[in-house]
């Protein structure tokens, strides 16, 4: 009898590992294909804001593109493999920071929008001055979270520079940036050795991350991405690293970080959920103490941690900021046409519904689920349009190859005259730099495919949490607000599985040459 518990067990557990990047492979085969016939093109339009365009590629030239991109990763690889991964991911590391910091030090971005009040918010928070901006924690409490990160950072920086110029502490806030962008990619070269169990693997995932350049374009954003994604990749390692040998205290830590990366940017959740899938099918592979201890540890500490911001500055304020704008008004959005693209950003149903239901939350929702029902009519009447705008919204997010690091950086003003090396990448030769990005995504959507079909016949649970996230990020940006920079960290993640899948290969091609 136990033994056919054990084999049902084993079933399952087989069946999930396979399902998933199954499923994820079903995206990939639209995604792959698409991006060697059309680019999405992401623009300022004169400083008007997010203006997405389609362009139309050729198909043979990205083909020819591509084979001469992975012949150059396999060259880097049989030049540097001698190296070990760890050698190869400090290298990175270094890069990171020098490309980074020329970036922050030549942009002097200033930070606007959405960017500027919560930063803003947080410079007089540490000065004390918690009188601006209530209306906008009002829609967005959860924001809160990065505010807190950021004055603590304020609160510290004008203890260790005090008297530093206007301005200076914005640009050390977006050097933080750099060191969280060089210890998400160690991270996660040090993920895909624990996961895959593969030294080629860890030191391509090491050689494809030094091409990999919209994150080092990204920091200079002043928002939760950035360390929010640092958090999730850190989380991730120690999470892998519990597995592998069962320290209590590793699981401990990546619980942590995993609820810290929640706090700073509430789509990190995406990972939450598919951390407890990946934890849940292990568990019913193979019972064990570690995997529930880990699970009641994450979950504790979402309990305790992820309200804490916002009561931390109810009670500063003296004010309740209530529940804020519900989910189900992003949905809504996401299902209509956006001011730049299909399912992007529009007020109709958050802020503007919000105000004009004088903040109730209940109202707002009742209004969102209305124009839901409404919309999937439409859809159900008008085959066509649905597809053209799930089409649009898909590739508008998934198929720009800069995820909006260059329009970050073009869009914003400055402190001060900006230097030659932003001048050089982001205005004299973007075009150069965006055909460079594009031919590296087609790179890396090959290789994560390469990789899915390998994950789905090992069929290892774990090998299949970075597909999982992935898909995750897709659905839910499918469904809710569409940006192409929300696609950034997932492109990201897509790197390790890509460089499994070019490492059989790769080794296959080393051993007959050899021979």
């Amino acid at each position: 009898m136990q033994g056919r518990k054990g084999r049902i067990r084993q079933g399952f557990a087989d069946f999930c590992a396979a399902a998933i990047p199954a499923i994820m492979a079903v995206f990939m085969c639209y995604l792959l294909p698409m991006s060697f016939f059309r680019t999405t093109g992401m623009s300022t339009g004169g400083g008007k804001g997010e203006v997405v365009s389609f362009g139309y590629d050729n198909f043979f030239l990205n083909l020819i593109l591509l084979f001469i991109s992975v012949c150059l990763i396999y060259l880097l690889w049989r030049r540097f493999g001698h190296l070990s991964a760890e050698k190869i991911s400090l290298v990175l590391c270094g890069w990171v920071v020098f490309f980074g910091m020329l970036m922050v030090l030549s942009a002097r971005l200033q930070p606007s929008e959405d960017s500027y009040i919560v930063n803003f918010f947080a410079r007089q928070a540490a000065r004390g001055d918690l009188s601006y901006y209530h209306k906008y924690f009002r829609f967005y409490p959860f924001q809160l979270g990065y505010v807190l990160y950021a004055e603590a950072f304020f609160r510290l920086f004008n203890i260790v520079l005090s008297g530093a110029p206007e301005g200076f502490s914005s640009l050390a806030l977006q050097g933080m940036n750099v060191l969280f962008t060089a210890f998400s990619y160690y991270a996660l070269v040090r993920f895909s050795g624990y996961v895959f169990k593969s030294e080629t693997t860890r030191k391509l995932a090491a050689i494809l991350m030094f091409f990999c350049l919209p994150p080092l374009f990204f920091v200079t954003f002043m928002y939760g991405n950035v360390p929010s994604f640092a958090f999730v990749c850190g989380g991730l390692w120690l999470y892998a690293a519990f597995l592998e040998d069962k320290r209590w205290y590793k699981g401990l830590a990546s619980a942590l970080l995993l609820t810290i990366s929640v706090i700073l940017k509430l789509n990190s959740l995406i990972v939450i959920v598919a951390v407890f899938i990946v934890s849940f099918v292990g568990f019913v592979k193979k019972p064990c103490w570690h995997l529930p201890l880990f699970a009641a540890a994450l979950a504790v500490f979402m309990l305790l941690l992820l309200p804490l911001p916002q009561k931390i500055y109810e009670k500063r304020m003296g004010e309740e900021l209530g529940e804020g704008i519900p989910q189900i008004s992003w949905f809504a959005m996401g299902m209509h046409e956006g001011s730049s693209c299909s399912g992007w950003y529009s007020p109709t149903y958050t802020t503007t519904a919000y105000r004009l239901t004088e903040y109730d939350p209940d109202a707002t929702a009742a209004f969102a689920q209305s124009a839901i029902e409404s919309r999937m009519d439409f859809f159900a009447e008008h085959p066509l349009e649905c597809y053209r705008f799930f089409g649009r919204k898909y590739l508008s997010q998934w198929n720009e190859p800069t995820y909006q690091g260059l329009w970050n950086n073009q869009l914003r003003d400055h402190y001060s005259q900006p230097g030659f090396f932003y001048q050089l990448f982001c205005h004299d030769f973007e075009r150069g730099v965006k055909a460079f990005m594009n031919v590296y995504q087609q790179l890396i959507f090959f290789g994560f495919a390469l990789g899915l079909i390998r994950i789905i016949r090992r069929r290892d649970i774990m090998m299949t949490a970075l597909p999982l996230i992935i898909l995750g990020g897709m659905l839910y940006h499918l469904l809710f607000e569409a940006k192409s920079q929300h696609s950034q960290g997932y492109f990201i993640l897509m790197i390790p599985v890509a460089a499994y899948g070019f490492a059989k290969w790769f080794e296959y091609l080393r051993d007959n040459k050899t021979q």
